[in-house]
């Protein structure tokens, strides 16, 4: 082999050295520049998932556990009577308004039974800006399930409420006494809660009803739990209403028809209920959004 060949190879060993090491020196570099980028970057998204954990996905397994899947086992009725201020008479500057009740669907758990007036309690509630991040940027698809089956249930929860304004009309129409009215309480005349006697039937066709109504000891009212539901002139239209009660009562063909709807549901409840509980055990935060940009590269 020439000398000139040997300078060849020589310079290209140095050459190929060099760029090694160039190229080691520049990974150092960079891996250097790069190391808190990336920190940052698994702290952040780490962050984030913590954040939709405890406001969003926590919130959606409580509502599970604590309202829809108790609901759909049949241990809270469907239909409320629901309390809301109505203004009545006066004006602007003098308003006077009235407490009144009105059959509506039930939205949480009761913590008192019979008539289920609505009362101040703890609300489950999601963060909303969190949530609409989760569902468009991170679990879709839970979300999409668990909107369609929400929507499944207020349909549920309304085929109740039409089946009870029905009870009620019933009521109305064959009791023959005038629906209560706001000042119906402060006095003396006919009347009866039509509302309230709806929620009862419902409540007894799905088993939650804990007793009868009782005829006060005047035999002109219709009691239950201390509370008026009727008011008559006299015992005979009192028993004209019990006998109409249990008429309306017996018939509970579109309540069983109702009833077979809950179990597709619940199967759907308790299947949300296993996959958010292993979305809560993910360590990694799957998606992108702006909360997941690390500030010092913006």
């Amino acid at each position: 082999m020439s000398e000139l060949t040997l300078v060849v190879v020589w310079l290209m060993t140095v050459v190929i050295a060099a760029r090694t090491i160039l190229v080691g020196l520049a990974g150092v570099i960079v891996g250097a520049f790069l190391a808190p980028f990336v920190q940052d970057r698994r702290r952040v998204r780490h962050d984030h998932l913590q954040v939709i954990k405890a406001q969003v996905l926590g919130p959606v397994r409580r509502q599970l556990e604590q309202f829809y899947l108790p609901f759909l086992e049949g241990k809270y009725g469907p239909v409320v009577a629901e309390g809301k201020y109505r203004r009545v008479l006066g004006s602007v500057s003098e308003a006077h308004v009235v407490w009144e009740c009105a059959l509506g669907p039930r939205r949480s758990a009761a913590s008192r039974t019979f008539p289920y007036f609505t009362e101040p309690q703890e609300t489950i509630e999601l963060n909303e800006e969190l949530q609409k991040d989760a569902r468009r940027n991170h679990f879709a698809a839970f979300f999409s399930s668990f909107e369609v089956f929400e929507r499944r249930v207020e349909h549920y929860e309304c085929e109740w409420v039409l089946y009870a304004r029905d009870l009620s009309a019933k009521i109305i129409e064959r009791a023959r006494l005038p629906l209560v009215k706001w000042d119906s309480l402060n006095s003396e005349k006919a009347w009866v809660d039509a509302d309230l006697l709806a929620v009862l039937i419902v409540d007894l066709h799905l088993g939650l009803m804990v007793g009868p109504p009782l005829v006060g000891s005047d035999g002109r009212t219709l009691e239950l739990n201390g509370r008026r539901l009727a008011l008559a002139d006299d015992r005979a239209a009192i028993r004209h209403l019990e006998e109409v009660l249990d008429d309306i009562s017996r018939d509970r063909g579109t309540a069983e028809e109702l009833v077979s709807g809950a179990q597709p549901l619940l199967q759907e409840a308790t299947r949300l209920r296993e996959e958010v509980n292993q979305l809560l055990l993910l360590s990694k935060l799957p998606g992108r959004c702006r909360y997941t940009k690390v500030p010092w590269l913006w």
